[in-house]
């Protein structure tokens, strides 16, 4: 019993340990936290959670890390810049706080127009400018205005109703009074600047949520009738809709156009600011847009089921991007928000819908907890046909210890890193047809999510401004009573990765290029451009007729491996000890790109199987690294000072019919070629091979030593 008790205190204490910092970097919450129990500081005074574990009000807190302890029963309403008490219990999550700034998050409207002080129905205004229905009427960048008591042109409606009918497809039509015309919302004059009255605008909204009978020479006495079953009148009392309405009012009505629409007519179902939580059960989202600014639009944790169809989920927040502050910042990827978040041991089905994050992540997870009864499932991820978008910063989607991700069919853009997975944790990226071949997603899958997708060979395509996948190995402490998990076992854990019929890419392009401190940011500019970057980490990576392009801006390289300086992300392995490495299989696929291979601490299993490979393949030393962090300028990253005896490099197999075209000295430490397999160098060259400094044919056989494969001009 001591040594338990002593196991559970020194659990505890590396828990409070981790917490510290993020508990640090939050020292001003945001407004927008008052579903975790937070008041406002130095506003009006919150709510406290429920308490319930993985409730909609008590859930993990913010800054919650491994192992949180427990919240208790939601508090009383705090006092004036006070908090309200603790939520409730938080999970064993690795990343943290909603968000690592200090600086509050304001709406886009407040931020930008210069006049919304003016606004009378300021909330409107804000719902209205974050979607995009209605623009400044001058100005740009931060010095906009909005005109609130100018009067509302036929231009500016159309558009408004026009970009309403489209807040979950996103398209944009070209000329918005003709689109209003050819859906019969409207019918007569097409003058864009006709100023409008009330009725003109009621109307046309009536007839978007599906009203009958207004378009054309109806009179104001349906609208009337409308009326009383769709209040647009909401908030603007004494308002006379005979006369022409001014731009502030119109946003009223446009807003409750949105707050009352079910989804059976033009609009879609429409919440903004009201986040999605769901902490036990099953819910549908169906053609819904969900807009959030500074936190999690979409949550779910427990063993809840949270399925989103043919819907659009939005994060937005006015904080600026900025690497991550505390423990998450080891990551290296910038951002204050995660637009969805899937907790505990739940799972998140994303069906034909769009998720787009300003920053840190549009797909996230975190809190997994180990599943330690038969029946359950670990947390899960999918993406059927779905496009998920990070555009500042961050990473896409992350399979964190205990967590699965499941893209089939779907898109994925990243500005830095578009998949990350740790160690424990499992990437599935397949096609159509994957998807619907995959057991628990084609649980979810209705008879028109299939029909939306003719082409069921339509593969996924991971787009990542700096990388495409980032593998590197959870080492921490809190997990390590988890059996399977421990600190002894945890060296010979990896992270999987399947890739079929899909694409892989780097672009660097998307990349906002977000400044880091100087050494990290040399760190990142050495992998910048990698496909798949491997940190200090075992990993088993399937590749399957797979498309896999390398920005050639970057490093080129399709593979890279390279070494970690962060304990909680990564697993040194002692000199003399030989751990699984990176595993890499490339099957009927063809390629053009280098395999880096600079972790000299591990061995990389490299095998293509009827598949074609046209690059450079190098296995990094101990002295290539240190000199490596010297000259670039990342010396924190040179972890063994006094050597490395033991020697790590690349085996390559390849299998029959696989071809290497080589196009610079490679080296390695085992070979195999098989029968009908080859080695060939670009025209006008010849392949020489030597082990151990003797030439060889680099014919069928097996090899093992120092192997290098130079290229030989002809003469």
């Amino acid at each position: 019993m001591k040594k338990i008790f002593i196991k559970i205190l020194t659990v505890i204490f590396f828990a409070m340990m981790f917490m510290m910092p993020l508990a640090a970097s939050n020292k001003t919450a945001l407004a927008a936290d008052a579903d975790k129990g937070m008041g406002a500081p130095g506003g009006a005074p919150q709510t406290g959670g429920s308490g319930a574990p993985d409730s909609a009000s008590g859930g993990m807190p913010s800054g919650g890390g491994p192992g949180g302890m427990p919240g208790g029963a939601g508090g009383a309403a705090g006092g004036p810049g006070g908090q309200g008490g603790p939520g409730g219990p938080g999970g064993d999550g690795n990343m943290g706080a909603e968000a690592e700034s200090a600086e509050p998050v304001v709406s886009a409207a407040k931020s930008q127009l210069l006049d919304f002080n003016t606004v009378k129905n300021q909330d409107a205004v804000t719902t209205v400018f974050d979607f995009g229905l209605m623009d400044s009427c001058s100005g740009s960048g931060k010095e906009q205005r909005f005109c609130p008591e100018k009067d509302l042109t036929l231009g500016v409606l159309a558009k408004a109703v026009s970009l309403a009918t489209q807040l979950v497809k996103g398209e944009t039509p070209s000329d918005y009074i003709a689109y209003c015309t050819k859906k019969g919302l409207l019918k007569g004059s097409s003058a864009q600047d006709k100023t409008v009255t009330g009725y003109d605008s009621a109307k046309m909204l009536l007839s978007a949520l599906g009203a009958k009978g207004l378009v054309g020479d109806a009179g104001n006495a349906a609208a009337d009738a409308a009326l009383k079953q769709y209040n647009l009148t909401e908030g603007l009392t004494g308002i006379d809709l005979s006369k022409v309405i001014s731009r502030d009012n119109a946003a009223q009505m446009i807003a409750n156009a949105l707050r009352l629409s079910d989804g059976s007519a033009y609009i879609p179902k429409v919440l903004h600011n009201s986040p999605v939580q769901l902490g036990s059960g099953t819910k549908t989202i169906d053609n819904t847009r969900i807009f959030f600014n500074g936190g999690s639009a979409v949550q779910n944790s427990g063993e809840s089921v949270l399925v989103v169809r043919n819907s659009r989920v939005d994060g937005d927040t006015s904080v600026e991007t900025k690497p991550l502050a505390g423990n998450p910042g080891n990551l290296l990827v910038a951002g204050s928000i995660r637009t969805t978040l899937t907790l505990g041991q739940s799972q998140a089905f994303y069906i034909n819908s769009k998720v787009i994050s300003k920053n840190w992540a549009a797909l996230s997870t975190d809190g997994a907890t180990m599943v330690t009864k038969p029946g359950l499932k670990e947390l899960s991820v999918y993406a059927y046909g779905s496009t998920s978008i990070t555009r500042e910063g961050g990473y896409g989607t992350y399979s964190d210890l205990f967590c699965n991700v499941y893209f089939f069919g779907s898109r994925l853009d990243s500005a830095e890193i578009a998949i990350i997975s740790g160690t424990y944790g499992a990437v599935t990226v397949g096609n159509i047809a994957d998807g619907e071949a995959n057991k628990d997603m084609a649980a979810q899958l209705i008879s028109s999510d299939k029909a939306a997708h003719s082409d069921k060979n339509a593969g996924s395509v991971i787009t990542g401004g700096r990388n495409a996948i980032m593998i590197h190995s959870v080492n921490l402490p809190p997990y390590w009573t988890n059996k399977g998990y421990s600190k002894e076992e945890l060296p010979f854990l990896f992270g999987k990765i399947s890739v079929h019929g899909s694409t892989l890419a780097t672009d660097l392009s998307l990349d906002k290029n977000v400044k880091y401190p100087d050494e990290r940011q040399a760190y990142i500019n050495h992998h910048s451009g990698s496909v798949i970057v491997v940190k200090s980490a075992n990993a088993d990576i399937v590749l399957d007729k797979a498309t896999v392009i390398a920005d050639k801006k970057g490093t080129g390289a399709l593979i890279h491996t390279v070494i970690n300086n962060d304990t909680m992300f990564m697993t040194k392995v002692p000199d003399g000890t030989v751990y699984p490495g990176v595993k890499v299989s490339m099957t009927d696929m063809k390629t053009d790109g280098d395999i880096l291979h600079e972790d000299y601490q591990r061995d990389m299993h490299l095998t293509l199987k009827a598949a074609s490979l046209t690059g450079k393949i190098t296995s990094g030393t101990v002295e290539s690294w240190n000199a490596l962090c010297k000259e670039k300028g990342f010396k924190s990253y040179l972890i063994d000072p006094d050597g490395y005896k033991t020697v790590h490099g690349v085996n390559l197999v390849l299998d029959s019919g696989a071809v290497w075209n080589a196009t610079g000295e490679s080296n390695l430490i085992s070979l195999t070629i098989g029968s009908g397999a080859t080695i060939s160098a670009p025209k006008g060259y010849s392949v020489t091979m030597t082990v151990d400094g003797v030439k060889k044919p680099a014919t069928a056989g097996s090899y093992k030593g120092k192997i290098v494969i130079t290229l030989t001009k002809a003469s």
